[in-house]
């Protein structure tokens, strides 16, 4: 019997499938990683510190927006070390059930973090309504289980493919060199 724990994933990250956060840990853990999707950062600590997952990959800071809220107090916790970090450009979409028109929509959901990235495309369409949601590729995914024409998301293109939605409106972040800074982290050795 061995003391290291049975890892069923190599990297946690928050978000859905389809999430930039998935992107990041594919792209510092490699295609053949197996992932473990968690709805929040605590979800994604939790499941790093209970042996669920080898690692973590963390969204720390966004060109537009700043600081990622609540990564600062995940990361900071004792025995772990940041092994990598990635830039991932950020191109958001506004995407929606299929047959759906920018007219027809009122609100939108996603994660905080993106709605701030999209300051100046909810100014230019004052009847859109940001509604902060858990994540991008989640908010898509309950827009795609709704149906509702009424609803979209902001989320990136390959979200609105996980999820069979399409893009309404491509590129609606406030800056075209959009991107968001990510962290890969692990235990040190002996720290599990």
């Amino acid at each position: 019997m061995t003391d290291e724990p049975a890892y069923r994933a190599d990297v946690a990250y928050q978000g859905a499938p389809g999430a930039f956060s998935e992107d990041a840990a594919w792209a510092m853990a490699g295609r053949a990683a197996r992932l473990l999707p968690c709805r929040t950062l605590d979800d994604v600590r939790t499941a790093l510190e209970g042996g669920r997952a080898a690692s973590a990959v963390i969204p720390v800071w966004n060109s537009i927006a700043g600081d990622v809220p609540g990564a600062v107090s995940v990361l900071e916790r004792p025995g772990w070390r940041t092994v990598a970090s990635h830039t991932l450009p950020i191109i958001q979409c506004l995407v929606a059930a299929n047959g759906t028109s920018l007219d027809q929509i009122r609100d939108v959901r996603s994660h905080p973090i993106a709605l701030a990235q999209c300051r100046r495309f909810f100014a230019r369409y004052d009847w859109l309504h940001p509604v902060p949601d858990f994540d991008t590729a989640g908010s898509a995914a309950l827009i795609a289980a709704s149906g509702a024409r009424h609803q979209a998301a902001v989320a990136g293109a390959r979200a609105a493919s996980v999820w069979g939605l399409h893009v309404v409106a491509d590129g609606i972040q406030d800056t075209p060199d959009n991107r968001t800074v990510f962290v890969h982290v692990m235990p040190a050795p002996g720290e599990v």
